[in-house]
């Protein structure tokens, strides 16, 4: 997860269930499961099963509305 206003340069590097804060600046690479801000960014913890169950209800939530909302699914834009 990106966080808005984030900069991910072109040689940054995100791994799976990172999350990255509002407004910074990825420069190198950010391992898997961790939290990184500032700038440039820098870790400060380790995601935990708490924002992982989080993260899900919240995707789980974003699909329902989406379904509700879009029943024919979306059109392929080419």
């Amino acid at each position: 997860m990106v966080g808005a206003g984030a900069i991910i340069s072109d040689y940054g590097v995100v791994g799976d269930w990172a999350i990255i804060g509002e407004g910074a600046v990825v420069r190198g690479e950010i391992p898997d499961g961790v939290i990184a801000v500032g700038v440039p960014a820098k870790i400060v913890r380790q995601v935990g099963e708490e924002h992982k169950k989080e993260w899900r209800h919240y995707q789980q939530l974003y699909d329902e509305l989406a379904a509700e909302r879009y029943p024919k699914g979306l059109k392929r834009i080419r």
